[in-house]
């Protein structure tokens, strides 16, 4: 089953074309509105608002406007704010709504039909609700007859229901510093709620890194938050701008700075051969390049100095309001300073999925040992027809080991997964079975990763019958059961086909792929989960695939 995946997700790259069309200029709604008391991070830019704005008069607003009216009936001048809020996300689940205000009315009718395809009209908290059908994908609800959010539907309805009157969180506050509401673009995150996510991924970042750098991973128990501000008429001040915790956090943040900078003066221009060989030449023109360079890299240095304000707030970069010559490469410094951040976030990012993933193998192996304590033995890899032939997926038969009773409940076993009954069910897909870091999960939904190890001499033999742990003879700490394998790989849950240990023998790893950089993902018949070298040799890999094969192997992981 697929979902629209171009117009929803191209939204806000076209809004952020910004047009430079004469708008109405109507009250504009304030982002603020937008906010939960679960939100930790908010981007709001205002279309509008940037008519005839110099810098912008390069873009394709002429594509932007025609791509608006297409698929929202609107013209982009109309478009006064677009927010974008997020919370934590709930499991695997993103947490999110994209909020279009406009200046005139927005008619659901007009949408293009490609972009709520995988929704149905209903209502919520009576307002009208396009309800997504499709795992992952967003639903779209009319907050009022001129804002349109379109999100998770969890997320969405607490937006409906938030309390007016309750105190403004630091992220609401967050979002109006620095003349907010009237920046062109202004975003904010507050950290705390992610620090458990970031320091996953810094972790895994500090490996990757020599140890004299480890010091600086420090400065994200000292941040509370950021927020960057951009007004591109540079009639503003625009900044990006962190803040520390407290104080002594502020003072221990401001030393750590202060050594960076030091050791990128030291380590990028006086250890630089080319700086050192002008520097010591006798030619009267190469010392004066040396000390041509040496002023432009003084200037850029300073200009990456953070100014202070107060006792927790520190200016990492900043264009001043009125300045011209400099504004551009100010810009592209700001840029290059959130820039710095994205590895540590990405590697944050990709700590969790892959925790999460194992976690999946730990509760998939959990059902695995609950059935084999409730029947003495394990799964079959198939609940099969009399006469033996493979109807459904033990991923079927372990819905009452995972909670999914009532799911279990709809399937007629009697019948194969492409039955009229029980191929509808396949959109019915436990999160369970979903590795979250599938590129393509809208498009990949109802497939699993997760598949189980078949073989003659593997625990799913490929017959109607499962086998006990007494016939595991090579221990069940060393004999793989389950394997998480890409997209490419992946099958409806319900079917019953898994991961051939024969097939696979001559290149065990290309018959699973990676979504996890250099290692795929594993459960052992001991209950165990483990990430596994893509470099493990194929002897170890197939050993480990047999439960009564007593080869002489070291674990791979």
């Amino acid at each position: 089953m697929r979902t629209p995946s171009v117009p929803l997700r191209c939204l806000l790259a076209w809004s952020l074309l910004l047009s430079s069309l004469a708008s109405a200029r109507a009250a504009e709604p304030s982002a603020v509105e937008y906010l939960t008391p679960r939100s930790v991070a908010a981007v709001t830019v205002r279309p509008a608002a940037m008519a005839g704005v110099e810098a912008l008069r390069h873009l394709p607003v002429e594509i932007a406007d025609a791509a608006l009216q297409k698929h929202l009936g609107l013209p982009l001048a109309a478009i006064q704010r677009l927010t974008v809020v997020a919370e934590p996300p709930a499991g695997i689940a993103p947490q999110y709504a994209v909020v279009l205000s406009a200046s005139q009315p927005i008619d659901l009718n007009r949408l293009d039909p490609k972009l709520v395809e995988h929704t149905t009209p209903s209502e919520l908290e009576g307002r009208p609700f396009l309800e997504s059908q499709v795992q992952f994908a967003p639903s779209l609800c009319l907050l009022n007859d001129q804002t349109l959010a379109a999100g998770s539907k969890a997320f969405i309805k607490r937006l409906i229901k938030r309390d007016e009157a309750a105190e403004p969180s630091k992220l609401a506050r967050a979002m109006q510093a620095k003349g907010g509401e009237a920046n062109h673009l202004h975003a904010a995150v507050m950290l705390d709620p992610l620090k458990p996510l970031i320091q996953l991924g810094l972790a895994q970042a500090m490996q990757e890194v020599p140890p004299e750098a480890h010091k600086y991973f420090q400065a994200i128990d000292l941040i509370q938050g950021a927020v960057l501000t951009a007004d591109l008429t540079f009639e503003r001040d625009s900044s990006l701008t962190v803040y520390a915790n407290n104080a002594s956090d502020g003072a221990r943040l401001q030393g750590l700075i202060q050594q960076g900078i030091a050791e990128i003066r030291l380590k990028g221009f006086d250890e630089n051969p080319d700086y050192q060989k002008l520097a010591a030449s006798s030619d009267p023109v190469a010392q004066a390049t040396a000390r041509y360079m040496d002023r432009i890299y003084q200037h850029q240095v300073t200009t990456l100095s953070p100014r202070r304000e107060g006792d927790k707030a520190f200016v990492l970069g900043e264009i001043a309001a009125g300045e011209g010559p400099d504004a551009q490469m100010q810009i592209a410094i700001i840029g290059i300073l959130v820039a710095l951040l994205l590895p540590a976030v990405q590697a944050a990012r990709e700590a969790a999925r892959r925790n999460q993933s194992l976690n999946n193998v730990k509760q998939i192996l959990l059902a695995f040992h609950n059935h084999h304590d409730v029947n003495s033995a394990f799964p079959a890899q198939a609940i099969c027809a009399d006469d033996g032939t493979p109807l459904l997926s033990w991923r079927v038969a372990i819905l009452p080991f995972i909670a999914e009773d009532e799911l279990y409940q709809k399937f007629n076993l009697d019948e194969p997964w492409d039955s009229p009954n029980n191929l509808p069910l396949i959109a019915e897909m436990p999160l369970m079975y979903l590795d979250p870091s599938s590129p393509s999960l809208e498009e990949a939904a109802g497939k699993t990763h997760y598949l189980g190890v078949v073989g003659p001499d593997a625990v799913f033999t490929g017959g109607p019958e499962g086998i006990a742990f007494r016939q595991i003879s090579d221990g069940t700490s060393k004999t793989l059961m389950l394997v998480q394998v890409d997209d490419d790989h992946a099958v409806e849950w319900t079917k019953p086909q898994d991961y051939d240990a024969v097939a696979n023998a001559a290149n065990p790893v290309g018959g699973i792929g990676s979504f996890h950089p250099g290692v795929f993902l594993a459960g052992f018949a001991d209950g165990h989960s483990s990430a596994i070298s893509i470099d493990t040799a194929v002897e170890v890999l197939n050993a480990f695939m047999t439960r009564n094969g007593r080869e002489a192997i070291d674990s791979p992981y």
